[in-house]
C-alpha cells in the first residue's frame, strides 16, 4: 500500500467464505479498501478451496490479501499506518482472531472477558450458568473415564458429544449407550476440529428433546436486532448423529407469540456472553422444560445465504446490518426496532445422500431448476469434485437449495417432492459411474411393468374408466388423446360416455385390434399407426391419457412438453403409472410409487402445468395397497 492508500479507510475481514464472502464486495461498493486475513492454514481444506474462489474472483476488490498463522499480534504489525476502522470475523473460524485483532488495532469490540466463551462451547454453557441464564446439564471430558463417571452421573441416555470448537455437526456424535461413547471418545480425542484447533478435551450434553429454532440478530451498544428467525429440521442417522434436512424462515414473534420467549431467552444469552456489537447466530432447542441454548457463533448465518435473496423475503438481511453495525451505527440505530414481514417465504434445503461413489450424472437437475419456488443453489463441490458422498454431517452434503415463493403451501409441496426423491429415488438425483444393473434399481421395475403392460381384468377397466371420468370431470364431447393404445377396453367405456377418442401407437398391432373392437361394438374412434414425433395436434385435446413408456425425465425430457402442446387451455394429462410390483420386484410398491409421483410431479410441473393430483386406482391417496397411480395436471 502507498501513503495514500493507507489513510483511505479501511476494513479488515477475517476468513470469508460461506455467507461470510458477501462481505468484500458490499464493502468495497460502499468506498473502503478491503484487507482479507486468513487466520490459519490448518482449517478444512473445503474452507480454504472456498477462500481461494473468493480470492480470485474478487481479486481487484482486495487492496491486500494476508495469510496469517493464527497470529494476529502480526497480522496488527503489518496494519501499522492504515486506516482500520473495523474488523469483521466473516465466520466461525474467524471470530476468536478477529476480536484479538480489534483489540490490538484499539477498535471497539466485544470486549476480552467472555472472548473465550464466545467460541469455546463449554465455557459458553458456563458462562450462562454463572449468569443464571438455564442450561443443558454439560460437562469437559478429559479422558473416556472421565466421560463414563460424568454419564453415570447424569443417569439418562442418548449424551451428545461433540468438539468444544467444531461447526457444520461435523465430530457431533449421539451416543445411546457406553459402547458408542467409548467410540464417540476415540473417534475425537486428539484430532482436530475443522478449524484446526486439537481436541484434547470433548465437550459432553444431556441430549436435548425438542424443535430447534435460529435466532440471528445483529447488536450495537448493547442493544440488539433481530434479523430473522429460523426453524430447523434435522434427521437422526442411529450411531452417527443428525444430519440436517432443512431450515425454514418463520414470522418475526411479537410478545406473547409462544415462540417469543425463544428471542427473550437469546437476549440473555447475548447479554451473558457479553456480545454488544456485531452480528451473532444463535441456535436454541425449544424443549418442554423451555428454551436452551445449543451454541452461539459470532458471526452472520451460514449456508451462504444470498443477503439479496433476505431482501426479497423480508426486506433486510444480516450482512448488511452487521455492515451498518460496524460502519454506520447511527443508520444502524435508525433501524433498531426494525420487526420484518415475510414477503416470499424461504427454506435452505440441505441435500442428502445415502449412498457413495464417482458421480456420473445429477439426471433431475434441470428439471428441479424448474419447480415454483426454486430460486438457486450450489452444487459447485459436488460437480467439480465427481465424488459423491454418504452423508453423515453438513460437508458431506451434497450441496444446498434455496426455495422461495409467496405462497407457503407452494414451498412446502415444493421440499416434500426434493425429500420423497431423496428417501425413494437417489439414482434420480445422483446417478453414479457404474455398469447399470439391467435387474435391479426403479429402472428395472419400469421395465418389468412396460413388458407385460399394466394388465387388468374387464371389471378393473370398467372401474378406472369411471374413476378417470369422475375425477376428472370428464363431458359429452370432449375429446382424449390415448397414447399408447394398447388398454383399449377402458378407452372403449370412456367412449360409450360420449368422448371422442384418438388414439396413438406404433405398435401396429395394437392399433388394428383397436379398431376392430370399435368397430364391432359400433363406437365412433379414430386409431393412428404414428411415433410421437409424427404427431401433429396442436393445442386440440381435451385430456390426454398415457402410460409411463412414452417419456422419461432421463431419456427424453421434450417429450412431455410435447404432449401439453396438444392440449387445450385447461386441458388435463394424465399419466397411468404402476405401483406395487408383486413379489420379485426389486423395490417395495410404495416406494416405487413415492419416487415416481416425485419425478412426474416435477416432469409436470417442468412443462408449465398446475394442480397436480395423485390418486390410486380406488380414488384414494397412495398405499401399500395400491397397485395403480393417475397422475394428473392442468394446462394454464
Amino acid at each position: 500500500m502507498t501513503m495514500t492508500e493507507k489513510q483511505k479507510p479501511a476494513v479488515v475481514i477475517i476468513d470469508a467464505f460461506s455467507t461470510g464472502k458477501f462481505f468484500p464486495v458490499k464493502l468495497f461498493n460502499r468506498g473502503y479498501d478491503i484487507i482479507h486475513v486468513v487466520s490459519t492454514p490448518d482449517m478444512s481444506p473445503v474452507f480454504r478451496s472456498e477462500m481461494e474462489e473468493t480470492k480470485n474472483k474478487l481479486g481487484d476488490v482486495f487492496s491486500e490479501w494476508l495469510v496469517s498463522d493464527n497470529n494476529p499480534e502480526e497480522i496488527a504489525e503489518k496494519l501499522k499506518g492504515c486506516n482500520i476502522i473495523a474488523v469483521i470475523p466473516a465466520a466461525d473460524s474467524g471470530v476468536e482472531f478477529a476480536e484479538a485483532l480489534a483489540e490490538l488495532l484499539n477498535l471497539p469490540g466485544n470486549g476480552k472477558n467472555k472472548r473465550a466463551a464466545r467460541k469455546d462451547k463449554f465455557l459458553m454453557q458456563k458462562a450462562l450458568t454463572e449468569a443464571g441464564v438455564p442450561t443443558m446439564a454439560y460437562h469437559e471430558a478429559e479422558s473416556e473415564d472421565d466421560l463414563l463417571k460424568w454419564a453415570e452421573k447424569l443417569g439418562k441416555w442418548p449424551i451428545v458429544i461433540k468438539p468444544n470448537k467444531g461447526a457444520a455437526t461435523v465430530g457431533v456424535h449421539i451416543c445411546r449407550n457406553e459402547e458408542e461413547l467409548k467410540t464417540a471418545w476415540k473417534d475425537l480425542a486428539g484430532t482436530s476440529d475443522l478449524f484446526g484447533n486439537k481436541n484434547n478435551t470433548v465437550l459432553a450434553e444431556e441430549y436435548l428433546k425438542g424443535t430447534e429454532y435460529i435466532v440471528n440478530t445483529v447488536s450495537y451498544n448493547g442493544r440488539h436486532l433481530l434479523t430473522d428467525f429460523w426453524v430447523y429440521k434435522k434427521i437422526y442417522l442411529p450411531g452417527i448423529s443428525q444430519i440436517y434436512d432443512y431450515a425454514r424462515l418463520l414470522p418475526y414473534p411479537e410478545p406473547g407469540d409462544p415462540l417469543y420467549e425463544i428471542i427473550s431467552y437469546t437476549l440473555s444469552t447475548l447479554e451473558a456472553l457479553e456480545i454488544t456489537r456485531g452480528p451473532a447466530h444463535t441456535e436454541i432447542m425449544m424443549t418442554e422444560s423451555g428454551p436452551r441454548l445449543i451454541e452461539t457463533n459470532l458471526r452472520v448465518m451460514g449456508g451462504s445465504l444470498p443477503p439479496d435473496l433476505m431482501d426479497e423475503c423480508i426486506g433486510q438481511n444480516q450482512v448488511d446490518l452487521a455492515i451498518d453495525s460496524y460502519v454506520n451505527p447511527e443508520k444502524f440505530m435508525e433501524e433498531i426496532e426494525n420487526k420484518y414481514t415475510i414477503k416470499n417465504h424461504l427454506m435452505m434445503k440441505v441435500l442428502r445422500s445415502g449412498r457413495s461413489g464417482q458421480l456420473k450424472e445429477i439426471p433431475l437437475l434441470d428439471l428441479l431448476c424448474e419447480l415454483p419456488s426454486m430460486h438457486s443453489g450450489n452444487l459447485v463441490h459436488l460437480i467439480e469434485s465427481g465424488n459423491l458422498e454418504d452423508t453423515i454431517d453438513l460437508q458431506t452434503a451434497p450441496g444446498l437449495i434455496f426455495l422461495r415463493h409467496p405462497v407457503e403451501d407452494v414451498l412446502l409441496a415444493d421440499y416434500r417432492t426434493i425429500s420423497d426423491l431423496e428417501d425413494l429415488a437417489q439414482d434420480r438425483l445422483y446417478e453414479l459411474d457404474e455398469k447399470a444393473d439391467e435387474n435391479s434399481g426403479i429402472d428395472s421395475v419400469f421395465r418389468e411393468s412396460l413388458k407385460s403392460g399394466i394388465v387388468r381384468e374387464q371389471g378393473e377397466c370398467i372401474s378406472d374408466a369411471e374413476l378417470i371420468f369422475t375425477h376428472l370431470n370428464l363431458k359429452d364431447g370432449e375429446e382424449i388423446l390415448y397414447c399408447p393404445c394398447n388398454d383399449w377396453e377402458m378407452i372403449r367405456v370412456l367412449a360409450g360416455k360420449g368422448l371422442k377418442i384418438t388414439g396413438i401407437d406404433n405398435n401396429a398391432e395394437s392399433v388394428r385390434t383397436a379398431r376392430e373392437k370399435f368397430k364391432a361394438d359400433n363406437i365412433p374412434g379414430e386409431f393412428l399407426n404414428l411415433d410421437l414425433n409424427e404427431m401433429a395436434f396442436e393445442s386440440r385435446f381435451d385430456i390426454i391419457l398415457t402410460g409411463p413408456g412414452p417419456f422419461n425425465e432421463k431419456r427424453d425430457p421434450l417429450t412431455l412438453r410435447r404432449y401439453i402442446t396438444f392440449l387445450r387451455p385447461g386441458g388435463k394429462l394424465v399419466v397411468e403409472a404402476p405401483v406395487s410390483q408383486g413379489e420379485g420386484s426389486s423395490l417395495p410398491g410404495e416406494q416405487s410409487a413415492g419416487a415416481y409421483s416425485s419425478v412426474y410431479r416435477i416432469m409436470m410441473i417442468a412443462g408449465g402445468l398446475g394442480d397436480i393430483s395423485i390418486i390410486d386406482e380406488k380414488g384414494g391417496d397412495i398405499s401399500e395397497d395400491s397397485e395403480r397411480m393417475f397422475i394428473s395436471g392442468i394446462k394454464p
